[in-house]
């Protein structure tokens, strides 16, 4: 019969050297996959946020253009409309704004805090209950709306601004030419 002597080398040979490669070789690949995972994931929310913001933004630009037009021209019925509209587009802002804090840049964080610190100053119109006994509701919210034109008109080059960098930033997590 065979009965040659088994060493210790052969079996660290033959047995454990494989299997340890083997062990060694699926940690590394299950750690590769999960990072190329992370990041990928990343990548999506990151360009999901971007594509939100810059749409987001354009869309605020057209209404408060609208709305600053039909205050201007004084078109009451359509006013409480654009009120409500107005409220609701601020506060997808600035929590667009929130965002940037995590998935922006240095420079489009610190123009989003700029930003959001100026739009909570910006007055929410709601009509009170009881007005006071010199004007109507209506009025009292046209005074709020008036004070908050007069806070976005100062705050449209800052917007502008943080848009041009979100579409940088788009451009760039797209490998896209820059546009000068």
């Amino acid at each position: 019969m065979f009965t040659e002597q088994v060493t210790l080398l052969q079996v660290v040979t033959y047995l454990l050297l494989p299997a340890l490669s083997a062990l060694l070789g699926a940690w590394a690949g299950a750690r590769t996959t999960f990072g190329r995972f992370k990041s990928e994931r990343t990548f999506d929310r990151v360009l999901d946020w971007l594509e939100r913001s810059i749409r987001g933004l354009a869309t605020y630009e057209a209404a408060f253009k609208e709305f600053s037009d039909d205050v201007n021209l004084g078109n009451s019925h359509t006013f409480l409309r654009h009120l409500e509209k107005s409220i609701s587009l601020n506060r997808d802002l600035i929590a667009s704004l929130y965002e940037a804090d995590v998935l922006g840049n240095k420079r489009a964080s610190a123009l989003a805090q700029t930003i959001r610190k100026r739009l909570q100053d910006i007055p929410e119109p709601e009509p009170s209950i009881e007005p006071s006994p010199n004007m109507t509701i209506e009025m009292e919210a046209r005074v709020t709306v008036s004070k908050a034109i007069t806070l976005l008109k100062g705050l449209q080059s800052e917007l502008q601004e943080y848009r041009n960098v979100l579409e940088c930033d788009l451009r760039l997590h797209l490998n896209l030419p820059s546009e000068k």
